[in-house]
C-alpha cells in the first residue's frame, strides 16, 4: 500500500456542554506495509511509527485535538531495500521543533549515530535521515532498524494553542529517490468527556523542622504554605484534589486553614482525608466547589516531629501536587507546575539544612 494514513480520528472535539475526547497518553505502534521496487526486484518494507498521544487546543480554547507525537520509526525488510534509503518526516513547526545532535539507529546490537538534515518554513518542516549500510547485510537478509526522530514538542504552556495542527507524515525514499512508503500518523481516538479547558499551578513556601529521637541532628523540609492558582480559561473543577505527602515516620502534618486568595477570613470548604501507605502519609484536600479562573486558594499547614526509629530505611520527601478527578484529562492544560517538592532535579534537597538519608 502506498500513501497509507494511520487514521482513527482527526476531528476536533468541541467543549463546553458538548463531549470532547479523552485518551490516556500512551505509546502506540501502527503498522503499514508498502511494496518497494528497486531495479526490478520487489522488496516489501514494513514501517511502524512509535508515538505518544498528547493534546493541543484551538486558539479560543473551545476545542481540543489529540496529537500523535512521533519519537521513533521502525523499518523492516530486505537489507537491499533498507541500504541507501532515506526516511523523511514532515512535521508541524508550530507544534514541534528539531533537537540538535542528529539521530540514533538501532539494529540488533548495532547502535549508529545518523546525521539529520532539517528544511522547511515557520509553519512546516521536514527531517531527512539517510539509512546506512548495516554490518553483515546482504540481499535476501531480513533487517529491522529503529530510528529515533529528534523532535521536541514546543507547543507547551502557556503557548499550548495552535490553529489547525497538522499530523506528521512519514516517507521512505529508495536509492533511486522514489517514494516507496508513505503514511500519515494520527492519534488514537478519545472517549467522550464534558467540561471546559482548565489548568492549575502550585507554589509552596517550605520550612524545616528539627527531628526528634535518633535523628535529632537532622532537619526535614515541610510545606508551610501552599498556593494553588487557577490558570483558566475554565474553572478548576470540583473534585480536584490538592495532595500533600510527608514521611509518616518523621512528621505529623496539620492543615490549619484553607482560604480564598490572600484573605484568611474567606474560608473555603474542602473534604480532607489522611492515609498512610509505603511510609508516606498523604493528606488529600478535595474541592467541594469549582475554583474560578484567575483566582487562587491558599493552604496554611504546620507539622509536629514524631519520634523515629533508629534505622530509617527509606526517606519520603515532602511533595505537594494538584490532581484532577479524571486521570489524564485532555481538558487539563499541562502547566508544568502541577507539583512541587523540596528536592531538586538532581535528587538533593533544595535547602542545605534539610535532612538526607544515608546509603
Amino acid at each position: 500500500m502506498f500513501g497509507e494514513t494511520v487514521r482513527l480520528s482527526r476531528r476536533s472535539f468541541m467543549l463546553g456542554s458538548g463531549a470532547v475526547g479523552l485518551s490516556t497518553p500512551l505509546t502506540t505502534s501502527k503498522r503499514a506495509t508498502a511494496a518497494t521496487r528497486d531495479e526490478g526486484v520487489s522488496l516489501p518494507l514494513e514501517v511502524v511509527p512509535h508515538v505518544t498521544t498528547s493534546y493541543i487546543f484551538d486558539p479560543q480554547y473551545a476545542s481540543v485535538l489529540p496529537y500523535a507525537e512521533l519519537f521513533a520509526v521502525e523499518v523492516s525488510g530486505d537489507a537491499a531495500a533498507l541500504t541507501g534509503s532515506v526516511i523523511e518526516v514532515d512535521f508541524d513547526s508550530r507544534v514541534a521543533s528539531p533537537v540538535d545532535g542528529g539521530s540514533v539507529l538501532r539494529a540488533g546490537r548495532q547502535m549508529l549515530h545518523l546525521p539529520v538534515t532539517v528544511s522547511g518554513s515557520a509553519d512546516s518542516g521536514t527531517l531527512t535521515i539517510p539509512l546506512p549500510t548495516l554490518e553483515g547485510s546482504t540481499t535476501g537478509v531480513h533487517e529491522n532498524v529503529t530510528v529515533g526522530i529528534p523532535l521536541n514538542r514546543t507547543a507547551r504552556f502557556p503557548n499550548d494553542a495552535v490553529d489547525g495542527p497538522r499530523a506528521s507524515v512519514i516517507r521512505i525514499r529508495n536509492r533511486s529517490d522514489r517514494v516507496t512508503n508513505e503514511m500519515t500518523v494520527l492519534a488514537d481516538p478519545p472517549a467522550p468527556v464534558t467540561g471546559s479547558v482548565w489548568g492549575a499551578s502550585v507554589a509552596v513556601v517550605w520550612d524545616d523542622i528539627a527531628l526528634r529521637g535518633d535523628h535529632s541532628a537532622g532537619r526535614y523540609s515541610i510545606p508551610a504554605f501552599v498556593r494553588v492558582d487557577s490558570i483558566g480559561p475554565g474553572a478548576v473543577p470540583a473534585g480536584t484534589q490538592i495532595v500533600v505527602d510527608v514521611d509518616a515516620a518523621l512528621v505529623r502534618l496539620v492543615v490549619d486553614q484553607v482560604f480564598a486568595g490572600d484573605d484568611p477570613l474567606d474560608v473555603l470548604e474542602v473534604d480532607q482525608t489522611v492515609t498512610t501507605n509505603g511510609g508516606a502519609r498523604t493528606t488529600a484536600l478535595t474541592l467541594r466547589d469549582p475554583l474560578p479562573a484567575r483566582s487562587s486558594l491558599s493552604i496554611a499547614l504546620s507539622a509536629v516531629a514524631t519520634p523515629s526509629v533508629a534505622e530509617l530505611r527509606d526517606l519520603n520527601f515532602a511533595r505537594v501536587s494538584v490532581t484532577g478527578s479524571i486521570p489524564s484529562n485532555p481538558l487539563q492544560r499541562v502547566t508544568g507546575s502541577e507539583a512541587a517538592s523540596p528536592v531538586s532535579d538532581s535528587g538533593r534537597p533544595r535547602a542545605d539544612s534539610a535532612f538526607t538519608s544515608t546509603i
